[in-house]
């Protein structure tokens, strides 16, 4: 009776191994396949981070570029750098969504279809690849509430006049923002352009601005730190620097002296030795011969109300409030051959920080950033991005 019962009972472990074989498998597609598709569903995201980035920064870096196709190339650009479980990501113009007027990109990138995601183990119960699908918003901030990496030097709110005297470039509202913080039309003409700032010679900055007085910022230390924020931002403990964010509507101290030398060192610190080449808004050459869309040289300046808050000489008491930023190339410090009038751009025989115009942030209504024709505003500095506002708002 009990030999009998064994006999019935062969083949049994046959028949177990097979059943458990299956949910072997099942497991195996589970977590093999899903670490697969969670890994390639990252490296998609990624590429459509970088891509809607690189769009939106098309808004900043080159603010007078045909739009949306300015964004829309550099966004198929940034994606085909990518790669999805080594495969080259593809995407095209009718893959990034751009909208002009908020300044904002959404790029979808996906594998569908036959060019899907191949499985390994799931095949075995009918599932050759999976759809893989992501999107990224991103958007470019008309107005900036502060910045961490600003240079040291104040910006005139005058300096793109070609005007003989501030009061006249303030009286013709040829200033950078207006009594609101916002970009004036007129300054958005004149961006791109060349330009001269911070001089080094006493008889230039007389002209200029007033005695002592050379455009710096003061953050502590002296010209330790001014040199070092030339190539380095607020928040880098190296520099030792007083502040960690400059923000709109609020007053800095003034630093007085030329320091030609500090000044020359940060410049040739942040341009390097062999400098970056401007081509126009948004095109560099580098030294190696390549191009790119930035450039190590460019940097942030905080612009200075000089319509409303004239600097006398002297340093005690003495600040510049700030009602914007500006994007700038420096190219280097050289002979201002010629002036640019009011503006405090000024020139002579003297050595200037040369630079090219890139974009102008300002800080938006009610931000009390007012300017322009003695105008003045009042309210709260705006909350949100920084002095380069470029920032993911959707994944």
């Amino acid at each position: 009776m009990n030999n009998h019962r064994i006999r019935a009972q062969r083949g049994m472990t046959l028949v177990v191994v097979c059943l458990l074989l299956i949910a072997l498998l099942g497991i195996a597609a589970l977590c093999i396949d899903l670490g697969i598709l969670y890994t390639a569903r990252t490296s998609a995201q990624h590429a459509a981070d970088a891509a809607a980035l690189a769009g939106a920064f098309t808004f900043v870096n080159n603010p007078g570029a045909s739009q949306p196709t300015a964004a829309q190339q550099a966004a198929v650009a940034v994606a085909g750098g990518n790669k999805i479980l080594g495969q080259t990501v593809v995407i095209t113009s009718a893959d990034v969504d751009v909208n002009s007027s908020t300044r904002r990109v959404k790029v979808t990138v996906s594998r569908l279809g036959a060019g899907g995601v191949d499985t390994f183990f799931a095949r075995a119960i009918g599932i050759p690849r999976v759809d893989v699908q992501v999107q990224a918003t991103a958007q470019a901030s008309a107005t900036a509430g502060a910045s961490r990496c600003i240079k040291p030097v104040y910006i005139p709110n005058t300096l793109l006049s070609t005007l003989p005297t501030v009061a006249q470039a303030c009286t013709a509202n040829q200033v950078l923002f207006d009594a609101n913080g916002n970009l004036t039309t007129w300054a958005a003409g004149q961006l791109g352009n060349c330009a001269t700032i911070r001089p080094t010679n006493p008889g230039d900055a007389q002209k200029a601005l007033a005695p002592s007085q050379f455009f710096s910022l003061d953050f502590g230390t002296g010209a330790n730190t001014y040199r070092c924020l030339w190539s380095s931002c607020l928040n880098d403990p190296a520099c030792g620097a007083d502040k960690n964010v400059i923000a709109c509507n609020s007053q800095y101290p003034v630093e007085t002296g030329n320091m030609k030398g500090p000044t020359k060192q940060g410049v040739d610190d942040l341009v390097g030795p062999n400098p970056d080449l401007w081509i126009e808004p948004g095109k560099y050459q580098h030294p190696d011969g390549s191009y790119s869309d930035t450039s190590r040289a460019m940097g942030t300046f905080p612009v200075w109300d000089n319509c409303s808050n004239p600097i006398d000489s002297g340093k005690s008491g003495q600040v510049a409030k700030v009602i914007g930023f500006l994007d700038l190339v420096v190219d280097g410090v050289g002979n201002a051959n010629a002036g640019t009038g009011g503006g405090g751009g000024g020139g002579g025989g003297s050595d200037w920080v040369k630079v090219h115009t890139i974009n102008a942030i300002g800080c938006g209504d009610g931000s009390g950033g007012g300017s322009g024709a003695g105008g003045s505003g009042s309210g709260t500095p705006p909350t949100g991005p920084f002095a380069t506002p470029v920032q993911l708002i959707k994944n």
